[in-house]
């Protein structure tokens, strides 16, 4: 239930911080749960062409999503640490600024 916890208030604490973000249409976080959704010349939907943009990125950072569309879930296991965290979160910071 600690992780858990922690997981969450990782997720809240980084929600506050890109909220207003101009790539970012809407951010989202429930428990462990934090889904991000970029804007795009499309609608939002599942087979939004950016999904690959996205994925491709993140493996090349060694960190491995599925994005759904443009939108990217962070769902990270209970074990995960602070530091793992902060490397997904500087990871989703790289990826707005390009």
């Amino acid at each position: 239930m600690q992780q858990i916890a922690l997981i969450e208030n990782q997720h809240l604490m980084f929600k506050a911080k890109l909220m207003g973000h101009p790539k970012i249409l809407d951010i989202r976080s429930l428990g462990t749960i934090l889904a991000l959704e970029v804007k795009t010349k499309e609608s939002t939907h599942y087979l939004n062409a950016i999904a690959e943009d996205i994925s491709s990125f993140f493996l090349r950072n060694g960190i491995i999503i599925r994005p759904l569309g443009n939108v990217i879930y962070i769902i990270p296991p209970y074990v995960i640490n602070e530091e793992e965290l902060n490397k997904i979160y500087s990871a989703i910071e790289q990826y707005l600024a390009l």
